[in-house]
């Protein structure tokens, strides 16, 4: 009888099998959202509609708000006007590129092939280090917007809310 119930216990607490997961389809899988999120926030960003909730919705502007129009003039090869749009274009912007292609190589498998060239970094290491730019980021974003609304760096970055949007581009 004891048997029994043992068995039974372990029946129930043993997990059902997991089905197999092909890690290439799912990394596919969430690339294709972002790059088609991506590409609408682009589009939206193109056509000079307000991309950023909480300028759309509250009429003021985030952090960020100024990093959009800030890459584009920099891509532009406008540097003095991406700088007067947010200073922190030049630091994020590369950094963000270096992280998405890392990302993209670890899902992809690609980032073995390239262990003949790349540096000898521990994983530990590596995360410790993108922990703490990522912080330091997050504080000179936050230390900007401050330094903006007390006047600094040229003042609040203009922001348009949904609503003049819309009256503008509908009427």
């Amino acid at each position: 009888m004891a048997e029994m119930a043992e068995v039974g216990v372990r029946a129930i607490l043993a997990s059902p099998p997991k089905p197999a997961v092909n890690r290439r389809a799912s990394a596919f899988r969430k690339w294709s959202c972002i790059a088609l999120l991506g590409g609408m926030f682009s589009v939206a960003a193109h056509f000079g509609m307000p991309v950023c909730p909480m300028a759309a919705w509250l009429g003021v502007p985030c952090p960020g708000c100024g990093l959009t129009r800030a890459t584009w003039e920099l891509l532009a090869g406008n540097g003095a006007a991406a700088f007067h749009l947010h200073p922190l274009v030049i630091p994020i912007v590369p950094l963000a590129v270096a992280w998405t292609l890392r990302a993209l190589l670890a899902d992809f498998g690609a980032a073995r092939g390239l262990a003949s060239w790349a540096p000898n970094v521990s994983p530990w290491l590596s995360h410790s280090l993108q922990t703490a730019a990522s912080w330091g980021l997050l504080t000179a974003l936050i230390g900007v917007w401050l330094a903006r609304f007390a006047g600094l760096l040229g003042g609040p970055v203009a922001t348009t809310t949904f609503a003049a949007w819309l009256a503008q581009h509908v009427s």
